[in-house]
């Protein structure tokens, strides 16, 4: 077999298959958005000039790449496979069933919880606005982001055939970064009445974040091995990136002093955390050719249903908190009962979720 026709053999692989470090990054994200959902008491409720905020604030704030991750990712599994030729109708119709119905789906139930416990009457109007604006839940956002960016996918699949990736990813840097932060700041200069509420749920803030990864999707093998080959610079600049974002965000939120290129900072030390973590993946996955069964099969349960973990998560958290609220106000015992429970849910939902479609499969064949 020749050279070119391996390449070519591994490429058709690559689009038909799950790759086992896309996997893991999917699963990571999941972990570490749970993570950042549990440690949002404590980071709330303690003193900001003590130890144990610190202690908690340090994961806390390390783990805020996650959401950007989740885009980046999204955009890479998407244009992993060949999108040049795509169906616009198909594929929205597809997304809506994955995506939207299931999304639709919980903001309901989140939304008839809300009104059991009595912080909520109904009313259609104000329903329809939280299914729209992704603000009923803190992490609902995400869907309204990921939505935007599945409606220009099919714009995208033409602009990489048509123009140069390193273009669209200067573009997309310029818009991120420039929009994400000062786009209330300029409407507001062209009329003081405009107030953007929701800038951090627009795609202008990170269409970067999409663009790239899918542009590594579309040259996937290449990129993986440039990654792999710069993996040390790769790792010190995500360690330099870390501490600076973390010591520098730090001393803004403790009233110390305010630096106010905390967010340029921020979006280069995600970068820096996205390539880390792709590459650590990479490694991962070619070092560890075959898991052990049981981790193997936890990993592969978790994937399959981590859309249905990130949005149901919160509301085992809010369940758990509420039974704390009048027996438990210690800061400590409370996040160690809530990730107790998450960590039961999380085993447990996987592990359903996965029987489920597996049944559903077997039934439609």
């Amino acid at each position: 077999m020749t050279p070119d026709t391996q390449n070519l053999l591994q490429k058709e692989q690559t689009k038909q298959k799950r790759l086992p470090e896309l996997s893991y990054l999917n699963v990571l994200f999941c972990i570490i958005v749970i993570c950042v959902h549990i440690l949002s008491e404590p980071v709330t409720m303690l003193d900001k000039l003590s130890i144990q905020y610190f202690v908690t604030y340090t994961p806390w704030k390390l783990f805020q790449f996650v959401t950007q991750g989740f885009v980046f990712l999204s955009g890479l599994k998407l244009f992993i496979k060949d999108r040049s030729d795509m169906n616009a109708g198909r594929f929205y119709l597809e997304r809506a069933k994955r995506v939207l119905l299931p999304y639709l789906l919980w903001v309901i139930i989140y939304y008839l919880y809300f009104i059991w416990i009595g912080w909520y009457s109904f009313s259609l109007s104000e329903l329809f606005h939280y299914i729209i604006a992704g603000d009923l839940v803190a992490h609902f956002y995400f869907v309204i982001i990921i939505a935007q960016m599945y409606l220009l996918t099919p714009l995208l699949a033409k602009l990489f055939k048509k123009c140069s990736v390193y273009i669209i990813l200067v573009y997309s840097l310029f818009i991120s970064v420039l929009f994400g932060q000062y786009l209330p700041h300029v409407l507001s200069i062209i009329s003081p009445d405009i107030n953007l509420w929701y800038n951090d749920r627009l795609f202008t803030t990170y269409i970067f974040y999409f663009i790239a990864g899918a542009a590594i999707g579309t040259n996937y093998d290449t990129v993986i091995c440039k990654l792999r080959e710069a993996r040390a610079l790769i790792y010190s600049a995500f360690v330099f990136f870390s501490l600076a974002n973390l010591v520098l965000s730090y001393i803004s939120i403790s009233a110390k002093a305010y630096i106010h290129w905390c967010d340029t900072l921020h979006f280069a030390y995600s970068v820096s955390a996205i390539l880390a973590s792709l590459t650590f993946a990479k490694g991962f996955a070619d070092k560890h050719k075959k898991l052990p069964k049981p981790i193997s099969g936890f990993i592969k349960a978790a994937d399959s249903s981590s859309y249905m973990l990130y949005l149901s998560h919160i509301l085992v958290i809010l369940i758990v908190r509420r039974r704390l609220d009048n027996a438990v106000s210690d800061i400590g015992i409370r996040l160690l009962v809530t990730v107790f429970a998450l960590a039961l849910f999380t085993v447990a939902a996987s592990i359903i979720w996965t029987y489920l479609k597996k049944t559903v499969k077997y039934r439609r064949i």
